[in-house]
């Protein structure tokens, strides 16, 4: 994700408007606009004004928003899908193509199974 999606993620999140952003981070709405869709590149100055008005850092509009949105959609999982993918993030990469095969082959014994208990 690139880092004027990451602005506009972020703003829309917080409920805030291009207007309001910009005025907050001392911009015009065209300029934010043009950062937001990738056509502008701010300062490390603007780009600090920004965060500041998003409540957050540079850090994290530039490198750490990903990370929070696999955060947040890790939330809608339930506590046994938490605990499977963090095992499975400890996997070597030999391991989890292994893991990927067996559970593709026991999805296909389980939909096999279902059709023929629908046919009897």
């Amino acid at each position: 994700m690139s880092l004027g999606e990451n602005i506009k993620r972020l703003r829309k999140e917080k409920g805030i408007t291009a207007k309001k952003l910009a005025e907050q981070a001392g911009l015009s709405v065209g300029y934010l606009s043009d950062i937001e869709r990738d056509k502008q590149d701010p300062s490390l100055r603007k780009l600090r004004d920004i965060a500041e008005a998003l409540g957050t850092t540079t850090s994290f509009l530039l490198k750490k928003y990903r990370e929070h949105q696999e955060e947040l959609e890790i939330k809608n999982y339930t506590q046994n899908e938490k605990e499977l993918i963090d095992l499975y993030r400890q996997l070597p990469e030999e391991i989890k193509a292994e893991i990927r095969g067996e559970i593709k082959g026991i999805l296909r014994t389980v939909k096999q199974q279902s059709a023929i208990k629908r046919d009897a």
